[in-house]
């Protein structure tokens, strides 16, 4: 089937679930989203989330600017903002993190993190110094919804699909999305449906949760059959089991891909359900992928999901022996500070601490440490239901059906009520639908849940690397005519390293370099005043081939620059103390009509920064 004809089909079935959808629907939904669109009492649709991200663009036009990574599968435009203070220099030249959210189109908490931290670094800047500093000195880029066809046909639809809307066969017949969730009832959901069946498994019971409990050999009856509500679109006696997708596009990363288990042509290799028909294959990936390598300014990235609650970082592969001892030790860090900020008390590695000893194949948390180099979060926000009122630590059967019971209808636990169904006559529809109780939190528990998210996300923002230059002293050389040592120091103001060791393993960064920028007149020489070439390789190979200011612009013909490799900047878990290194040069003025000279930085991932010296007169 052509690209074209995919996308038309998957058109056509969700304006068919969409005008089936009863007029109620329209009514009822809005008691999950936000009564206004800058409110965090309920949830953005992908047009709201559109429209908050414009109100930040257009109240903070220095700090905050839209851009675009791409399309998603339908062609939607995936949209986001960049939020650094423009006057201090272009994002490109700076230290960089990346948040998206909403991967699962049924997770859309995460969205709702990422817009929060938009509002919460704009309010901010100004008035709270680490904020500021972060704004000034650092950039953030902020993708809310990564897969918005999904996360709107979730919102504004009785399906629970958990990822990208494209064609797939769940069930294995030969048919693709022919059997979705239907809302019998028109409330807005896909709840929980029962008839009476002579030879059904569940008898009533008011005890029991949803009034029903499995049939026992001396229950006389009556007896009934139980389903989720909708109807046996393909007739193969299961209900709903092929919805809209079916691919996983957090298993469509490129590092460690596997193929589906329907494309093992052996049968017995590794495989991975969901994974897409290769890697990358799906756009919403492919995007960011993409993105990510064409700005490796960026070291510290977060995805959001749900619902643990759970603070998950790589390896999803194998346990942490396969990380540089070094980085374990950073990411060891960050799952304690992490912890503390969120009260998350699951922290680790996505192979040990969530699937117990099972890998997961074409993660974004395996890309981006192994592949990328980086700081990589994916974190799992919610409770899933499991609210613990009393903080004892334990969530009992009672608790959960409390959060239930407290939150308004329709997300509540709906009283069975009869009605038709087209093929088994009358039915009772009930029960609680889990899109925002175990999918997410109840409205009024969202921004709870949330804030102290982007805490932790504030927290990954202040710890990035910050190269800078400390200082400078210059010195006349005696004995020589118009010649100066010029000492420059380089520190990183941040806390992680401006390389992790994984990074420089597969030269994904360059070295940082000590820049020095002479005008036109001024040459470079050794202590004795011998000249020297204006350019300096110093130890390690290459250079990093950019302006010091403009991050890959050309010197100035009329300009002398010397670059000199000093490796990379350490990091340091220690507060107040900055690592450093030092570079000198020797400068003789010549002819120059002018005396100022520039000492700068420049990092892949530590940013940009330079200062201006006048050399003094004789």
């Amino acid at each position: 089937m052509s690209r074209s004809v995919r996308l038309l089909t998957v058109t056509l079935v969700l304006i068919m679930v969409l005008a089936a959808t009863p007029p109620a629907v329209q009514a009822q939904f809005p008691l999950a989203k936000s009564s206004t669109v800058l409110a965090f009492d309920g949830y953005h649709d992908y047009k709201a989330s559109l429209e908050f991200m414009d109100y930040y663009v257009q109240t903070y036009p220095e700090i905050c600017e839209s851009f675009s990574i791409g399309q998603s599968y339908l062609g939607t435009e995936v949209k986001g903002v960049i939020i650094t203070n423009r006057a201090t220099g272009t994002h490109t030249d700076k230290s960089a993190y990346w948040a998206d959210g909403n991967r699962h189109s049924s997770e859309v908490t995460g969205a709702e993190a990422v817009l929060y931290t938009i509002k919460y670094l704009c309010e901010n800047y100004g008035t709270d110094p680490v904020v500021t500093e972060i704004v000034d000195n650092k950039v953030a880029y902020l993708i809310p919804k990564m897969n918005p066809d999904g996360s709107d046909l979730y919102m504004n639809s009785p399906e629970s699909l958990r990822s990208t809307v494209r064609p797939y066969d769940t069930d294995g017949d030969g048919l693709m999305d022919e059997d979705p969730a239907e809302d019998l009832d028109g409330d807005g959901y896909s709840r929980q449906m029962r008839w009476q069946d002579p030879e059904g498994q569940y008898v009533l019971d008011d005890s029991a949760p949803n009034g029903m409990r499995m049939r026992r050999d001396d229950d006389t009856g009556p007896f009934y059959n139980r389903t989720s509500e909708g109807i046996d679109n393909d007739k193969d006696g299961r209900y709903n089991e092929d919805g809209t997708g079916g691919l996983d596009l957090h298993r469509n990363f490129p590092f460690n891909w596997r193929p589906n288990p329907e494309d093992d042509a052996t049968g017995r290799g590794r495989t991975q359900r969901g994974a897409g028909e290769y890697p990358l294959s799906e756009p919403e990936v492919r995007n960011i992928v993409v993105f990510l390598l064409q700005h490796p300014n960026i070291n510290t990235v977060e995805t959001y999901d749900t619902t643990v609650p759970m603070l998950l970082r790589p390896p999803s592969m194998g346990d942490d022996r396969l990380m540089h001892p070094s980085d374990e030790a950073w990411y060891l860090e960050y799952d304690r500070v992490g912890s503390q900020i969120t009260g998350y008390e699951r922290t680790g590695s996505v192979f040990r601490d969530y699937g117990g000893g099972n890998p997961l194949f074409g993660h974004s948390p395996d890309f981006g440490y192994f592949a990328y180099g980086v700081i990589w979060y994916g974190d799992e926000l919610w409770s899933g239901g499991r609210y613990d009122f009393d903080g004892d630590g334990e969530v009992t059967a009672e608790e959960r059906q409390r959060l239930i019971d407290e939150s308004p209808f329709p997300i509540n636990d709906q009283p069975w009520t009869k009605t038709q169904h087209p093929d088994l006559g009358e039915v009772e529809v009930g029960g609680a639908s889990g899109k925002f109780i175990r999918s997410n939190p109840p409205p009024r528990l969202l921004e709870d849940e949330i804030v102290k998210n982007v805490l932790w996300a504030v927290k990954k923002m202040e710890w990035m690397p910050l190269a800078r230059v400390s200082g400078t002293s210059v010195k006349k050389v005696e004995g020589l005519d118009d010649v100066f040592q010029v000492t420059a120091r380089f520190v990183n103001e941040g806390r992680l390293p401006t390389a992790l060791d994984i990074a420089k393993q597969i030269h994904i960064v360059s070295e940082d370099q000590a820049v020095l920028r002479l005008p036109a007149g001024m040459s470079l020489v050794d202590e004795e005043g011998n000249p020297r070439r204006p350019t300096m390789r110093g130890r390690g190979r290459g250079g990093m081939g950019m302006s010091m200011m403009g991050g890959g612009g050309q010197d100035a013909p009329s300009e002398t620059v010397n670059r000199v490799n000093m490796g990379w900047l350490d990091g340091s878990m220690m507060r107040d103390y900055a690592p450093m290194r030092e570079v000198t040069w020797y400068v003789k003025v010549g002819d120059a009509r002018q005396r100022t000279i520039t000492v700068g930085i420049g990092s892949t991932r530590g940013g940009v920064h330079s200062m201006e010296i006048e050399l003094p007169r004789r």
